[in-house]
């Protein structure tokens, strides 16, 4: 199956990338934009595993994060992979919660290494929101002012979760098949 790790992002912060990217949809051609319900923040693509190894790899991955709190998130700008001038996809940056990220990704990364090789890209914490079939300039396309409502709203992240992607003509189903829950934090 073909597989990746994640964060579920609540239906507040959806709609906060919805209405920000709203105005950007008449301005980017040739994108495929990420439907609102598979919107979530990717920790490491595992892509296509066998069931037995993904049954061996949850309770490791439990393990290491058992002692990872809860924490919150915001999100913060838009940024686009290698750079707005030649990319080749969009995303939405994270500002609050952006080092928890980081070392949930770095301890997912190390769990995973003796079936995955090591990312050899600093990681970044984003949520994609759209994919462009060529690499194209997005700098003009993208005003200051777009992304000045991101931010707005703050979302705790309880669980980590493991996700199946189905792919289908339409484009790909999520479907969250372990929910790994993060220890339980008390602040705000």
């Amino acid at each position: 199956m073909r597989s990746f790790i994640g964060l579920e992002i609540d239906e507040t912060l959806k709609e906060e990338i919805a209405s920000t990217t709203l105005s950007l949809k008449n301005k980017i051609d040739s994108a495929r934009w990420v439907k609102r319900e598979n919107l979530h923040l990717t920790l490491k693509f595992l892509g296509e595993i066998d069931a037995a190894i993904l049954d061996e790899l949850i309770p490791s991955i439990s393990k290491a994060l058992e002692s990872q709190g809860s924490f919150e998130i915001s999100l913060s700008r838009f940024g686009a992979f290698p750079n707005l001038k030649s990319a080749r996809n969009l995303w939405v940056g994270i500002d609050k919660g952006r080092d928890e990220i980081k070392e949930l990704a770095k301890r997912i990364d190390l769990i995973t290494s003796d079936f995955w090789p090591s990312d050899k890209e600093a990681f970044a914490p984003h949520i994609t929101v759209l994919r462009l079939k060529h690499q194209s300039d997005l700098s003009k396309s993208i005003d200051p002012k777009d992304d000045q409502i991101l931010g707005r709203h703050i979302e705790r992240i309880n669980f980590v979760n493991i996700y199946e992607s189905k792919l289908v003509p339409n484009g790909p189903i999520y479907e969250k098949i372990v929910e790994i829950p993060l220890a339980i934090d008390n602040r705000t």
